[in-house]
């Protein structure tokens, strides 16, 4: 699939093979020593000194084979044959071993009209055959450095890989000055490249370049090798079986192409772990070509003066390496595709006509995005390729997301501005986006001009992004977030992992904006108010109203209740009985104004009287009856004042009378075992209902005051439930905080 999606980076690894194949007949042409070939009347004996870096051919094929090393051809005397042969280079394939064998009586077999007896005619002379001159060599080499400096912007894993194996090959290898020739003009094409691809704004940290197993989890030695041993499989033996009958020339080449294999294991290039992954596949494709020639070498193998156990062995193999080939088609049959159409279409027209290829364009995260392909540049594309490349993708997300969430006209102009922003895109991919809530395509439609409605593209709409407000927009104040809107920061009407919410005798609503260190108050409709306890409160948990206005807010930073006044001012600070709460989680207040309060460090329940007197407290650890493992709400239903705790890591909710006696309890099974702790109950006792909340998968269940449950709540889309953390009653409405999501959600009862 690597090759399939990233096409460039096969075309780049066939340019590395090209550069490859091009020095190893380079290497293979070295020039040769001098050398003198006696010649006298007597037949020429057979050559006496083969090439040690030969390709060695061994046994018995060697015997059938022998004898045609230097059988002349055509027209010229067997002497000249000779003398252009006077020492073959060390690096060209021989013939040795098991073949040689089978061969030694074609070594002087002439062809054609000539014998020996000419060349027992011509004299003795000294042939020198003429080396290459330097300057004549260094064009191929200064290409080939040409096509490696063009790789990085077509993929720079290939020119790292690169890099390391010509070094290799530098070390292992002469022609070194030739290597110098490549290397400085693949660098100087390359170096704006690098700098252009690791510069620009926006970008994070890069990891430290030296990371031993980046590529592995608990990167030991032993990790690797089975790592490696997995990956490739039996062909090791295959590869291995190759270098014993390779020559020296070949395994330095595949010495050099094993730099590779270190680089994956030894450096981090980015913060993605894939990209090191490239690395390896390009080794493979090299290794690759080491297990066909262990598979030949295998085949024409001799044993007892056969090849018959050579050939099943190696047709053995051939057939279990090829079902691993014919599985890698099945992604490419059952891959998705996409198709754009580029020329004699009404939005690539019009984008070429109107619009600049400069323009910035806010879209849907598509790689294939039509208007990319028509060559416009898009705000963010998709996102797992600019992380890869190191920028801060999440930074990205929160302003992308405000785009087109924010119902503030203002903010969302300036925003457009800021970042260069000339077009918006709106089609059905962004409207019915997970990751886009609340679209406000309403804001774009009533304060942006339309430019272009090309609804056929999945229903996109252009608008414009004039140069200066609207006059409709220029006269607006800079607003806030409302409650529904919401967002993580530290802005009016933002949150961050709020987890209480509640309501007062107006309407008001009241977060616990917990990760902020304050309690948020809007209107009944959502808009802000004000801010509650700034710079007073650690880690507001939850929040209960009395019928005086009163506010208590569980802070399970500082392990106290906190009693405030309906504005806000300090009464009073409960810190619990015997040692003082721990973690204290909820807050809840009865009929006859009694407040509970969920200890969940102490695994209690204790209740106090209005002026902070501790009435009676039950619970301990355990998961008996009146027992808890980190309780997470309480609930009174006004009518009966009975107790409602959430006990989710056990799996249940635990009734009790006002005093703690335990009565009953109702099973949960989705709590039991993967709690987040922040489970909430809510009691409608008018209607004979109580909510509870489930954080870990999105929902809120329905039961009636028996014990029986009904169902379970979702608000309409697009909004939808991230982390339900808290939950309030009022005229018929259930207020849902999100903790995740950082918005209130609102449902109709």
């Amino acid at each position: 699939m690597t090759y399939l999606n990233q096409r460039h980076f096969a075309s780049t690894i066939g340019i590395l093979l090209l550069v490859l194949i091009f020095l190893v007949i380079r290497y293979r042409m070295r020039p040769p020593k001098r050398a003198k070939l006696a010649l006298s009347p007597e037949p020429v004996p057979v050559q006496p000194n083969p090439s040690s870096e030969i390709v060695g051919i061994t046994g018995s094929e060697a015997a059938t084979r022998s004898e045609n090393v230097l059988e002349p051809t055509g027209d010229v005397a067997s002497a000249e044959l000779i003398a252009a042969q006077p020492n073959p280079s060390s690096e060209i394939a021989g013939v040795t071993g098991s073949d040689a064998a089978t061969r030694p009586q074609d070594l002087l077999e002439p062809r054609g009209d000539f014998t020996s007896t000419s060349i027992a005619t011509e004299p003795k002379e000294e042939v020198v055959v003429p080396a290459e001159r330097f300057r004549d060599t260094l064009p191929g080499f200064i290409f080939s450095g040409v096509l490696l400096g063009l790789l990085p912007m077509w993929n720079s894993a290939v020119y790292i890989g690169a890099a390391a194996v010509l070094g290799a090959l530098f070390v292992l290898f002469s022609l070194r000055l030739q290597m110098l020739a490549l290397a400085i003009p693949a660098g100087l094409i390359a170096l704006p490249q690098m700098l252009y691809l690791t510069g620009g704004s926006g970008r994070i940290p890069m990891p430290r370049l030296i990371h031993w197993g980046y590529t592995i989890d608990q990167p030991t030695a032993a990790n690797v090798l089975k790592y490696l041993g997995f990956t490739f499989g039996f062909k090791w033996l295959l590869i291995a079986l190759a270098l014993v009958f390779a020559n020296n020339l070949q395994r330095r080449l595949f010495l050099a192409v094993s730099s590779l294999l270190a680089v994956a294991f030894c450096f981090q290039f980015t913060i993605e772990v894939l990209a090191n992954q490239k690395f390896i596949h390009t080794w493979v494709i090299v290794a690759n070509l080491f297990v066909a020639f262990g598979l030949w070498r295998l085949w024409r193998l001799s044993l007892v003066g056969t090849t018959v156990p050579g050939k099943l062995v190696a047709s053995a193999l051939f057939l279990l390496i090829i079902p691993g080939g014919v599985i890698d088609f099945f992604p490419i049959h059952n891959t998705g595709w996409s198709e754009v159409t580029y020329r004699n279409d009404p939005l690539i027209d019009w984008l070429k006509k109107n619009t600049t290829p400069r323009d910035i364009f806010l879209t849907d995260r598509f790689v294939n995005h039509p208007i990319l392909m028509a060559g416009r540049r898009v705000f963010y594309g998709w996102p797992y390729y600019s992380w890869g490349a190191g920028y801060d993708a999440a930074k990205r997300d929160k302003v992308y997301t405000e785009l087109f969430e924010s119902k503030d006209p203002w903010k969302v102009y300036h925003l457009l501005k800021e970042n260069g922003i000339a077009y918006v895109a709106y089609d059905n991919a962004v409207r019915q986006a997970q990751f886009i809530r609340r679209p406000n395509q309403e804001l774009y439609a009533t304060y942006f001009p339309k430019v272009y409605d090309a609804t056929q593209y999945n229903g996109m709409i252009i608008y414009k992004v004039p140069d200066t407000p609207p006059p409709k927009l220029s006269s607006l104040p800079e607003s806030v977030s409302n409650m529904f809107e919401g967002g993580k920061g530290t802005g009016k009407g933002e949150f961050d992992l709020p987890a209480g919410i509640a309501v007062d005798g107006n309407g008001n609503v009241l977060v616990a904006d917990t990760n902020n260190r304050r309690i948020e108050k809007f209107s009944p409709t959502g808009s802000f108010l004000t801010i509650i306890g700034q710079g007073e409160l650690a880690a507001p948990n939850g929040i209960a109203v009395d019928r005086n206005g009163n506010l208590y807010v569980a802070d399970a930073g500082n392990h106290h209740v906190q009693k405030l006044a309906p504005d806000g001012t300090f009464i009073a600070e409960w810190k619990g009985p015997d040692a003082g709460f721990y973690g204290p989680r909820r807050v809840a207040i009865g009929s006859d104004n009694s407040i509970y309060v969920v200890d969940q460090g102490h695994t209690r329940i204790v209740k106090f009287n209005p002026d902070g007197q501790v009435l009676t407290m039950w619970g301990s650890k355990g998961n008996g009856d009146g027992q808890f493992d980190d309780p997470a709400s309480v609930a009174v239903d006004p009518a009966t004042n009975k107790v409602y705790v959430a006990d989710p890591r056990n799996g249940r909710i635990q009734v009790f009378d006002s005093d703690g006696k335990f009565l009953t309890k109702w099973l949960i099974p989705e709590w039991k075992g993967k709690p987040y702790g922040f489970e909430d109950l809510a009691i409608d006792s008018k209607a004979g209902r109580l909510y509870a909340s489930s954080t870990n998968i999105n929902a809120v269940f329905i039961f009636d005051l028996n014990g029986n449950r009904i169902g379970s709540l979702t608000p309409k889309p697009p909004d939808q439930l991230e982390g339900p953390s808290a939950l309030a009653l009022t005229d018929r409405k259930l207020y849902v905080l999100n903790m995740f999501g950082n918005h209130v959600s609102v449902i109709d009862l």
